[in-house]
Protein backbone atom coordinates (compact mmCIF):
# COMPACT_ATOMS: atom_id res chain seq x y z
CA UNK A 1 0.00 0.00 0.00
CA UNK A 2 1.17 3.42 -1.21
CA UNK A 3 0.02 7.17 -0.90
CA UNK A 4 -0.98 8.36 -3.85
CA UNK A 5 1.22 11.14 -5.00
CA UNK A 6 -1.39 12.59 -7.42
CA UNK A 7 -1.78 12.40 -11.25
CA UNK A 8 0.49 15.29 -12.85
CA UNK A 9 -2.57 17.03 -14.58
CA UNK A 10 -4.57 17.39 -10.92
CA UNK A 11 -1.49 18.66 -9.52
CA UNK A 12 -1.54 22.58 -8.86
CA UNK A 13 1.96 23.00 -8.68
CA UNK A 14 2.32 21.54 -12.70
CA UNK A 15 1.10 24.38 -14.15
CA UNK A 16 3.14 27.23 -12.23
CA UNK A 17 5.59 28.99 -13.81
CA UNK A 18 8.26 27.94 -11.58
CA UNK A 19 7.62 24.32 -12.71
CA UNK A 20 7.32 25.28 -16.63
CA UNK A 21 10.85 27.45 -15.87
CA UNK A 22 12.46 24.37 -14.30
CA UNK A 23 12.34 25.37 -10.46
CA UNK A 24 12.90 22.04 -8.90
CA UNK A 25 13.90 22.86 -5.45
CA UNK A 26 10.15 24.16 -5.33
CA UNK A 27 8.45 21.41 -3.73
CA UNK A 28 5.30 21.06 -5.83
CA UNK A 29 7.43 21.30 -8.95
CA UNK A 30 9.64 17.86 -7.50
CA UNK A 31 5.48 15.96 -6.79
CA UNK A 32 5.56 16.71 -10.69
CA UNK A 33 8.79 15.18 -10.97
CA UNK A 34 8.23 12.62 -9.63
CA UNK A 35 5.07 11.52 -11.01
CA UNK A 36 7.00 11.78 -14.40
CA UNK A 37 9.03 9.08 -13.48
CA UNK A 38 7.32 7.06 -12.11
CA UNK A 39 5.77 6.13 -15.98
CA UNK A 40 7.70 6.18 -19.07
CA UNK A 41 6.60 5.29 -22.93
CA UNK A 42 9.86 3.53 -24.73
CA UNK A 43 11.40 4.16 -28.12
CA UNK A 44 9.60 0.82 -28.94
CA UNK A 45 6.35 2.27 -27.45
CA UNK A 46 5.74 0.01 -24.49
CA UNK A 47 4.13 1.82 -21.72
CA UNK A 48 5.83 1.33 -17.68
CA UNK A 49 3.49 2.40 -15.09
CA UNK A 50 4.14 1.82 -11.15
CA UNK A 51 0.62 0.71 -9.23
CA UNK A 52 -0.56 -0.03 -6.24
CA UNK A 53 1.48 -3.44 -5.45
CA UNK A 54 -2.13 -5.47 -5.98
CA UNK A 55 -4.03 -3.09 -8.81
CA UNK A 56 -5.89 -4.53 -11.69
CA UNK A 57 -5.62 -1.35 -13.20
CA UNK A 58 -3.43 0.75 -14.26
CA UNK A 59 -3.50 4.09 -12.25
CA UNK A 60 0.64 5.53 -11.91
CA UNK A 61 1.28 5.87 -8.28
CA UNK A 62 4.78 7.73 -7.76
CA UNK A 63 6.56 5.40 -5.53
CA UNK A 64 9.42 4.57 -8.20
CA UNK A 65 11.51 5.26 -11.02
CA UNK A 66 11.39 4.03 -14.87
CA UNK A 67 14.38 5.02 -17.17
CA UNK A 68 15.52 3.87 -20.27
CA UNK A 69 18.59 2.86 -20.94
CA UNK A 70 20.60 1.64 -24.31
CA UNK A 71 20.22 -2.24 -22.69
CA UNK A 72 17.04 -2.27 -20.56
CA UNK A 73 14.63 -0.19 -18.73
CA UNK A 74 15.73 0.02 -15.28
CA UNK A 75 12.82 -0.68 -12.49
CA UNK A 76 13.02 0.85 -9.48
CA UNK A 77 10.57 0.71 -6.65
CA UNK A 78 10.89 3.21 -4.11
CA UNK A 79 9.74 1.25 -1.59
CA UNK A 80 10.92 -1.03 0.87
CA UNK A 81 8.23 -4.21 -0.12
CA UNK A 82 6.01 -4.73 -2.19
CA UNK A 83 5.48 -3.29 -5.65
CA UNK A 84 3.72 -3.66 -9.06
CA UNK A 85 4.44 -2.41 -12.40
CA UNK A 86 2.30 -2.70 -15.37
CA UNK A 87 3.66 -2.92 -19.12
CA UNK A 88 1.28 -1.64 -21.60
CA UNK A 89 2.62 -3.10 -25.27
CA UNK A 90 1.55 -0.34 -27.39
CA UNK A 91 1.38 -0.76 -31.04
CA UNK A 92 4.65 -0.52 -32.42
CA UNK A 93 4.79 -4.30 -32.23
CA UNK A 94 6.83 -4.39 -29.75
CA UNK A 95 7.52 -8.37 -28.56
CA UNK A 96 9.55 -8.21 -25.47
CA UNK A 97 11.52 -5.58 -23.05
CA UNK A 98 13.86 -6.64 -21.25
CA UNK A 99 14.15 -5.00 -17.33
CA UNK A 100 16.49 -4.43 -14.73
CA UNK A 101 15.23 -4.66 -11.37
CA UNK A 102 16.96 -2.42 -8.84
CA UNK A 103 16.63 -2.03 -5.07
CA UNK A 104 14.63 -5.51 -4.44
CA UNK A 105 15.28 -7.37 -1.91
CA UNK A 106 16.46 -10.74 -2.31
CA UNK A 107 13.66 -12.58 -0.83
CA UNK A 108 11.14 -10.83 -3.13
CA UNK A 109 8.70 -13.32 -5.00
CA UNK A 110 8.86 -11.64 -8.05
CA UNK A 111 5.75 -12.77 -11.00
CA UNK A 112 5.23 -11.38 -14.23
CA UNK A 113 2.13 -12.14 -16.95
CA UNK A 114 -1.32 -11.49 -17.54
CA UNK A 115 -3.65 -10.49 -14.75
CA UNK A 116 -4.49 -13.91 -13.60
CA UNK A 117 -1.56 -15.77 -15.73
CA UNK A 118 1.53 -14.51 -13.70
CA UNK A 119 4.17 -16.80 -13.08
CA UNK A 120 7.25 -16.65 -10.74
CA UNK A 121 10.84 -16.00 -11.83
CA UNK A 122 13.48 -17.24 -9.92
CA UNK A 123 15.68 -14.37 -8.27
CA UNK A 124 19.23 -13.85 -7.39
CA UNK A 125 21.03 -15.55 -4.71
CA UNK A 126 22.43 -12.05 -3.73
CA UNK A 127 22.15 -8.39 -4.35
CA UNK A 128 19.19 -6.42 -4.88
CA UNK A 129 19.44 -6.11 -8.70
CA UNK A 130 18.14 -8.89 -11.28
CA UNK A 131 17.46 -9.19 -14.74
CA UNK A 132 14.40 -10.14 -16.60
CA UNK A 133 13.70 -10.35 -20.11
CA UNK A 134 9.39 -9.90 -20.01
CA UNK A 135 7.43 -11.16 -22.98
CA UNK A 136 4.87 -9.21 -23.88
CA UNK A 137 1.20 -9.99 -24.71
CA UNK A 138 -1.75 -8.35 -26.59
CA UNK A 139 -3.09 -6.77 -23.08
CA UNK A 140 -1.19 -5.23 -19.80
CA UNK A 141 1.75 -7.51 -18.42
CA UNK A 142 2.31 -7.19 -14.90
CA UNK A 143 5.71 -7.65 -13.06
CA UNK A 144 4.94 -7.89 -9.36
CA UNK A 145 7.23 -8.08 -5.95
CA UNK A 146 6.06 -9.46 -2.69
CA UNK A 147 7.72 -10.25 0.29
CA UNK A 148 6.87 -12.52 3.43
CA UNK A 149 6.36 -10.54 6.89
CA UNK A 150 8.19 -12.09 9.89
CA UNK A 151 6.39 -11.76 13.30
CA UNK A 152 9.78 -9.35 14.61
CA UNK A 153 11.55 -6.99 12.25
CA UNK A 154 13.95 -4.21 12.25
CA UNK A 155 14.41 -0.92 10.22
CA UNK A 156 17.20 1.11 9.97
CA UNK A 157 17.52 4.75 9.45
CA UNK A 158 19.99 7.95 8.83
CA UNK A 159 20.86 10.80 6.70
CA UNK A 160 23.35 12.88 6.16
CA UNK A 161 26.09 11.56 3.75
CA UNK A 162 27.51 15.21 1.96
CA UNK A 163 30.86 14.94 2.23
CA UNK A 164 31.72 12.14 3.19
CA UNK A 165 30.39 9.21 1.01
CA UNK A 166 33.50 7.34 1.72
CA UNK A 167 31.96 6.63 5.44
CA UNK A 168 29.03 5.96 3.49
CA UNK A 169 30.35 3.34 2.19
CA UNK A 170 31.53 1.99 4.99
CA UNK A 171 28.25 1.99 6.50
CA UNK A 172 26.83 0.18 3.66
CA UNK A 173 29.17 -2.65 3.77
CA UNK A 174 28.30 -3.31 7.36
CA UNK A 175 25.03 -3.39 7.02
CA UNK A 176 26.14 -7.08 5.31
CA UNK A 177 26.86 -8.06 9.21
CA UNK A 178 23.64 -6.36 10.67
CA UNK A 179 21.71 -8.44 8.00
CA UNK A 180 23.24 -11.75 9.23
CA UNK A 181 23.08 -10.99 12.58
CA UNK A 182 19.54 -9.72 12.46
CA UNK A 183 18.12 -12.92 10.85
CA UNK A 184 20.28 -14.98 13.31
CA UNK A 185 18.43 -12.98 16.12
CA UNK A 186 14.92 -13.33 14.10
CA UNK A 187 14.12 -10.26 13.52
CA UNK A 188 15.43 -9.55 10.01
CA UNK A 189 16.42 -6.57 8.40
CA UNK A 190 13.86 -5.80 6.25
CA UNK A 191 15.22 -2.02 4.91
CA UNK A 192 17.23 0.92 4.85
CA UNK A 193 15.84 4.54 4.95
CA UNK A 194 17.88 7.37 3.70
CA UNK A 195 16.89 10.78 5.26
CA UNK A 196 18.51 13.29 2.70
CA UNK A 197 21.33 15.39 2.08
CA UNK A 198 22.85 12.50 0.31
CA UNK A 199 25.14 15.30 -1.56
CA UNK A 200 27.13 18.11 -0.70
CA UNK A 201 25.75 20.39 -3.67
CA UNK A 202 22.71 18.91 -5.85
CA UNK A 203 24.99 18.20 -9.03
CA UNK A 204 24.65 14.87 -10.96
CA UNK A 205 27.96 13.20 -10.21
CA UNK A 206 27.39 13.47 -6.24
CA UNK A 207 23.91 12.75 -6.13
CA UNK A 208 24.65 9.12 -8.78
CA UNK A 209 28.02 8.55 -6.63
CA UNK A 210 25.86 7.98 -4.00
CA UNK A 211 23.07 5.98 -5.83
CA UNK A 212 26.17 3.39 -6.90
CA UNK A 213 26.75 3.17 -3.64
CA UNK A 214 23.49 1.81 -3.03
CA UNK A 215 24.42 -1.49 -5.06
CA UNK A 216 26.37 -2.21 -2.14
CA UNK A 217 23.75 -2.46 0.55
CA UNK A 218 22.05 -6.08 1.13
CA UNK A 219 18.40 -4.61 1.69
CA UNK A 220 16.38 -2.07 -0.61
CA UNK A 221 16.94 0.99 0.42
CA UNK A 222 13.73 3.82 0.38
CA UNK A 223 15.27 7.47 0.01
CA UNK A 224 14.54 10.84 0.80
CA UNK A 225 15.61 14.22 -0.02
CA UNK A 226 17.48 17.03 1.99
CA UNK A 227 18.65 20.55 1.29
CA UNK A 228 21.44 19.74 -0.06
CA UNK A 229 19.74 17.64 -2.79
CA UNK A 230 17.33 19.95 -4.00
CA UNK A 231 18.32 23.77 -3.37
CA UNK A 232 19.24 25.45 -6.43
CA UNK A 233 18.89 22.76 -8.69
CA UNK A 234 17.14 22.97 -11.91
CA UNK A 235 16.73 19.92 -13.85
CA UNK A 236 14.95 17.62 -11.43
CA UNK A 237 17.80 15.45 -10.10
CA UNK A 238 17.23 14.65 -6.68
CA UNK A 239 13.90 12.56 -8.80
CA UNK A 240 15.57 11.47 -12.26
CA UNK A 241 18.21 9.59 -10.20
CA UNK A 242 15.96 8.78 -7.17
CA UNK A 243 12.06 9.03 -7.80
CA UNK A 244 10.21 9.69 -5.10
CA UNK A 245 10.22 12.23 -2.23
CA UNK A 246 6.67 11.88 -0.27
CA UNK A 247 5.50 8.56 0.12
CA UNK A 248 3.86 6.22 2.06
CA UNK A 249 4.41 2.01 2.17
CA UNK A 250 3.20 -1.08 4.39
CA UNK A 251 6.20 -2.46 5.73
CA UNK A 252 4.51 -5.61 7.59
CA UNK A 253 2.81 -4.38 10.59
CA UNK A 254 4.35 -1.06 10.20
CA UNK A 255 3.13 2.11 7.97
CA UNK A 256 6.27 4.17 7.02
CA UNK A 257 5.38 7.89 5.52
CA UNK A 258 8.10 9.31 3.96
CA UNK A 259 7.76 13.42 3.17
CA UNK A 260 9.92 15.28 1.20
CA UNK A 261 10.86 18.51 3.27
CA UNK A 262 13.93 19.07 1.22
CA UNK A 263 13.17 22.72 0.84
CA UNK A 264 12.36 23.18 4.58
CA UNK A 265 8.57 22.76 3.38
CA UNK A 266 5.58 20.37 2.25
CA UNK A 267 4.62 20.95 -0.87
CA UNK A 268 0.45 22.02 -0.79
CA UNK A 269 -0.19 18.68 -2.41
CA UNK A 270 1.41 16.79 0.01
CA UNK A 271 0.33 18.87 3.09
CA UNK A 272 -3.35 18.46 1.86
CA UNK A 273 -3.04 14.68 1.94
CA UNK A 274 -1.15 14.52 4.79
CA UNK A 275 -4.27 12.80 7.09
CA UNK A 276 -4.27 10.02 5.14
CA UNK A 277 -0.85 9.89 4.59
CA UNK A 278 -0.35 10.02 8.91
CA UNK A 279 -3.46 7.64 9.07
CA UNK A 280 -2.94 4.70 11.07
CA UNK A 281 -5.52 2.89 9.46
CA UNK A 282 -5.30 -1.06 11.08
CA UNK A 283 -1.26 -1.08 11.49
CA UNK A 284 0.12 -1.63 14.65
CA UNK A 285 3.23 0.66 14.10
CA UNK A 286 2.86 4.54 12.56
CA UNK A 287 6.51 5.52 11.59
CA UNK A 288 7.31 8.90 9.79
CA UNK A 289 10.85 9.94 7.80
CA UNK A 290 11.98 12.90 6.64
CA UNK A 291 15.06 15.44 6.63
CA UNK A 292 14.08 18.23 9.00
CA UNK A 293 13.38 17.43 12.30
CA UNK A 294 10.01 18.84 13.69
CA UNK A 295 11.15 20.65 16.74
CA UNK A 296 9.40 24.35 16.88
CA UNK A 297 11.83 26.71 18.31
CA UNK A 298 15.15 25.27 17.94
CA UNK A 299 17.88 26.62 16.21
CA UNK A 300 18.89 25.63 13.08
CA UNK A 301 15.39 23.29 12.55
CA UNK A 302 15.34 24.50 9.47
CA UNK A 303 11.89 24.98 8.54
CA UNK A 304 11.25 27.70 6.64
CA UNK A 305 7.08 27.01 6.35
CA UNK A 306 6.22 27.11 10.23
CA UNK A 307 2.45 26.56 9.44
CA UNK A 308 4.10 23.26 7.76
CA UNK A 309 6.23 22.10 10.80
CA UNK A 310 3.16 22.52 12.84
CA UNK A 311 0.37 20.58 10.72
CA UNK A 312 2.81 18.07 10.64
CA UNK A 313 3.02 17.59 14.34
CA UNK A 314 -0.68 18.08 14.92
CA UNK A 315 -1.22 14.85 12.36
CA UNK A 316 1.62 13.03 13.65
CA UNK A 317 0.09 13.21 17.29
CA UNK A 318 -3.72 12.99 16.18
CA UNK A 319 -3.02 9.24 14.44
CA UNK A 320 -0.26 8.15 17.72
CA UNK A 321 2.64 8.16 15.80
CA UNK A 322 5.05 6.09 17.38
CA UNK A 323 8.05 7.94 16.31
CA UNK A 324 9.35 10.52 13.70
CA UNK A 325 13.13 10.33 12.62
CA UNK A 326 15.25 12.82 10.44
CA UNK A 327 18.48 14.03 9.88
CA UNK A 328 19.82 17.57 9.60
CA UNK A 329 21.88 17.74 12.48
CA UNK A 330 24.86 15.67 12.32
CA UNK A 331 24.17 14.05 15.24
CA UNK A 332 22.48 11.08 16.82
CA UNK A 333 20.17 12.06 19.56
CA UNK A 334 16.50 11.35 21.29
CA UNK A 335 14.97 14.53 21.13
CA UNK A 336 12.55 16.10 23.75
CA UNK A 337 8.77 14.62 23.46
CA UNK A 338 7.14 17.80 21.67
CA UNK A 339 3.79 18.13 23.19
CA UNK A 340 0.94 18.94 20.70
CA UNK A 341 -2.31 19.13 22.39
CA UNK A 342 -3.16 16.64 24.14
CA UNK A 343 -0.75 14.29 23.00
CA UNK A 344 3.28 14.49 21.72
CA UNK A 345 5.01 13.11 19.57
CA UNK A 346 8.87 11.56 20.22
CA UNK A 347 11.31 11.92 17.52
CA UNK A 348 14.98 11.08 17.00
CA UNK A 349 17.52 12.80 14.74
CA UNK A 350 20.54 10.39 13.42
CA UNK A 351 22.11 12.67 11.08
CA UNK A 352 25.35 10.35 11.18
CA UNK A 353 26.04 9.05 7.77
CA UNK A 354 28.74 11.03 7.38
CA UNK A 355 28.71 14.66 7.52
CA UNK A 356 31.39 16.62 9.71
CA UNK A 357 30.45 16.74 13.11
CA UNK A 358 32.79 19.48 14.20
CA UNK A 359 35.94 19.59 16.67
CA UNK A 360 34.28 16.42 19.14
CA UNK A 361 34.16 12.31 18.73
CA UNK A 362 32.60 11.90 15.73
CA UNK A 363 29.68 9.24 15.39
CA UNK A 364 28.72 7.42 12.32
CA UNK A 365 26.07 4.81 11.70
CA UNK A 366 22.33 4.57 11.42
CA UNK A 367 19.33 4.20 14.05
CA UNK A 368 18.21 0.62 14.05
CA UNK A 369 14.55 0.18 14.67
CA UNK A 370 13.50 -3.40 16.10
CA UNK A 371 9.37 -3.48 15.95
CA UNK A 372 7.81 -7.39 17.60
CA UNK A 373 5.50 -7.59 19.75
CA UNK A 374 7.12 -5.39 22.43
CA UNK A 375 6.63 -2.38 20.68
CA UNK A 376 9.13 -0.47 18.33
CA UNK A 377 12.87 -0.38 20.04
CA UNK A 378 15.41 2.09 18.99
CA UNK A 379 19.37 2.31 19.28
CA UNK A 380 22.00 3.69 17.51
CA UNK A 381 24.11 1.43 15.85
CA UNK A 382 27.92 2.77 14.91
CA UNK A 383 30.28 2.23 12.53
CA UNK A 384 33.69 3.34 13.25
CA UNK A 385 35.69 5.78 11.25
CA UNK A 386 38.86 5.03 9.55
CA UNK A 387 41.79 5.44 12.07
CA UNK A 388 39.45 4.43 15.47
CA UNK A 389 39.53 0.83 16.32
CA UNK A 390 37.19 0.69 18.69
CA UNK A 391 34.23 2.69 20.56
CA UNK A 392 34.29 5.05 23.21
CA UNK A 393 30.80 4.97 25.02
CA UNK A 394 31.15 7.18 27.68
CA UNK A 395 29.68 10.36 28.65
CA UNK A 396 27.54 10.54 25.27
CA UNK A 397 24.63 12.66 26.20
CA UNK A 398 22.60 9.77 26.32
CA UNK A 399 22.85 7.76 23.23
CA UNK A 400 21.70 4.46 23.38
CA UNK A 401 24.31 1.91 21.57
CA UNK A 402 22.77 -1.11 20.29
CA UNK A 403 24.14 -3.99 22.27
Amino acid sequence: MAALCGLAPLLHGCTTAACSHGEYDAPECRVAAEVHYARLLTSTGVGLTFTEPDAVEVAVLAVGLLEETAEHVLVRPATLMDFAVALDPGDLGATEVTLRLENVATDAAVTVGPLGAEVEVPGPLVGTSRDLVVPLADEVVWVRGTRACPESYRLVMAGDVQTNPLQFERILETLHDSFAEAREAGAPLLGFVLLGDLAEHPVEDELEHVRDLLAKSPVPVSVVPGNHDVHGDEFALYNRIFGSGSYTQEVCTSKLALLDTGAGALAPSVQARLPSMLERGGFDFLVAGAHYPAFPGRTGSGWGDQAAEWYLLSELARNEADLYVAGHYHSWEEMPAVPVGDGEVHQIVSGTLGATQGNGLARYGTTRLTFSGAGVASCFDEVLPPGRLESETGGQGGIRFCD
